[in-house]
């Protein structure tokens, strides 16, 4: 009998509305797959557990090498994939001019790395789009341990929303931080603010893609 594989994934019913409770309760279920990729990004920059080692005995020689195994893997891979960079083409010159004005904005060469490095740490890479204040699309990488990709329960598993969530500590107040939320679906921006455990919804925004804006890796 074969094996069933279970899914990583986090589905919902399309009809479900996210309410405040229940972007909270996603944020708790993310926690596991957060310590997860954080996990892989101290052994890419060679935090290893060793490094934590305490020994019962003081005069014992303390060689706690970290092997830098996983950033070696990760930088001779994405180096021979991407060292020479995507190359772009189409049969319409007028569509290419366009499409190389906004990657060359964009910094692609640069953002393709970067989603390379998180594909091959995390094992996969989140890109955002958004439109700036002058109009230009623009493309960004988020951090992976940020991000919950939350996808319907078909069979073909489209994306219903993309919640991006991190906390920041209150300068004049060491230990206290606030958690910022956004939610993202296929018309708006929802903007939150709390803390782990509540959120009050702040502002909410269009953003005119017609699709959730953002593209797994």
């Amino acid at each position: 009998m074969a094996r069933k594989v279970k899914s990583k994934k986090i589905k919902l019913s399309p009809e479900l509305e996210l309410s405040t409770d229940i972007i909270v309760k996603l944020m708790e279920k993310h926690s596991t797959e957060k310590s997860r990729i954080e996990r892989l990004l101290d052994y890419y920059d060679g935090r290893n557990d060793i490094k934590d080692r305490v020994y019962k005995k003081e005069n014992r020689p303390s060689n706690r090498i970290s092997n830098p195994t996983a950033s070696y893997l990760t930088n001779m891979l994405v180096g021979y994939t991407f060292g020479k960079g995507i190359t772009y083409k189409t049969e319409n010159p007028e569509l290419l001019e366009l499409i190389t004005d906004v990657l060359n904005y964009n910094d692609v060469r640069d953002l393709d790395q970067a989603l390379a490095d998180n594909a091959s740490i995390c094992g996969y890479g989140v890109e955002l789009q958004y439109v700036d204040e002058d109009g230009i699309p623009r493309m960004c990488v988020v951090p992976t341990e940020e991000i919950i990709i939350i996808y319907d329960n078909t069979l073909q598993e489209n994306i219903l929303y993309a919640i991006r969530y991190w906390d920041e500590e209150d300068i004049l107040n060491p230990g206290q931080f606030t958690r910022y939320v956004e939610v993202y679906n296929k018309e708006t921006i929802k903007y939150y603010t709390g803390d782990n455990s509540s959120i009050s919804l702040v502002d909410e925004i269009p953003h005119l893609y017609g699709d959730v804006p953002v593209v797994v890796y």
